[in-house]
Parts: C-alpha cells; structure tokens; sequence
C-alpha cells in the first residue's frame, strides 16, 4: 500500500499500527522545488516519527559516507554535511529520550500520555549526565550560530564521538528493561 501525506500525525499512527500488526513501514520522503512535485528524495533523511532504531542506522551509514568525504578532503561538502549530521545526532537524542528513557510514555505526535508504560521509567542521575552531555554537544550545530562566536565544524573524530554516545545510551536502555523494573521495585520496597 501506498499513502502520500503530508500529515505527521497519521503518518506516524500509520506506523505504530504496522508494528503493532508486524507489518514492514517504509517512509519515502518527497519534496517540492518551485513548481516541480513528488521529486524523490535520494539521501537517506529522518522523518519526524522515525524510531531511535532505525535513525542510528541511518546516522551510522551518514558517519560512513562523511568518513570517505572527510579522507578525500573535500571541505566544502564535509563543513555542510557534518553540521548536518551533528544536528541529526541532537534530534536524535530527544527521539531516544522520547522513545527509551520514557518509555514512549509521553512523545510527539502521540495523541495521549501512555501512563500504563510510566511504571516501566527509571531516571537515574547518570541517564540525565549522559542525555545533558550528549545534547549538549551536539546542540550548537542544531540552532544558528551567533555572528560573534561562529561554531567550528565538528571533526570526524567529534563525530564519532558524539554517535557513539548516543548509541552506547540507547544500547544500555535497550538492554536494561528488566533491570529497571528491578530498580523501581527496590526503590518502592524501600520507600515503603
């Protein structure tokens, strides 16, 4: 099936119902230029309801390809797309915290507040370091840079850095389901 929209909205409904039903979701972005429509986008780009699993592959293959560019030592191309990319990393951080750290409890685009799923939320000092720290550092090349301190661009190496943050981060909340439960039933245990 096919669906052409410019609704977010329905289209991120759209994909919770085709992971609900086990049913593959595709997303191909199009884009206008002028008077021409329905111009295929070829670069491989979030969309707003992408999930954290799919963007961090999506980051991965980007880091790649900015790797060949960076060791071609094509400048012009690196300073755009790595200021891209740093900015992609920033958003990517708010889907994982969205997604993982609250457990889709409360996130864009959803119509309700899941408060089922709060039980399965555990924010601990060193999740909220580790979210500070990597929005921190990727968030200067998210907003226009000041004329009077202009940003530099980030290095490969900054790069890398940041997406492994990111990815380390997501990987322990993955992993860590159970052990949050466990956390929050010691915590309520002790409380009581």
């Amino acid at each position: 099936m096919i669906v052409f929209t410019h609704n977010i909205v329905f289209a991120w409904c759209l994909q919770n119902l085709a992971v609900e039903s086990n049913i593959t979701f595709t997303v191909q972005p199009l884009a206008r230029m002028g008077d021409r429509v329905g111009i295929v986008r070829t670069k491989n780009q979030a969309w707003p309801g992408e999930p954290i699993k799919s963007r961090i592959g999506r980051l991965r293959l980007a880091l790649q390809e900015l790797e060949a560019v960076d060791r071609k030592g094509d400048i012009d191309r690196y300073e755009v797309d790595a200021k891209v990319l740093a900015g992609d990393l920033r958003e990517a951080w708010e889907r994982a915290v969205e997604e993982l750290l609250f457990r889709g409890v409360v996130m864009r685009f959803q119509r309700d507040v899941s408060a089922r799923k709060i039980r399965d939320v555990v924010v601990t000092a060193d999740l909220t370091r580790e979210v500070y720290e990597g929005m921190t550092e990727t968030s200067p090349f998210h907003h226009e840079a000041s004329l009077a301190k202009p940003i530099p661009t980030p290095t490969i190496d900054e790069l890398k850095s940041f997406f492994g943050r990111l990815e380390s981060f997501c990987g322990a909340l993955r992993a860590k389901p159970a052990a949050a439960k466990k956390a929050v039933a010691e915590a309520s245990d002790s409380a009581a």
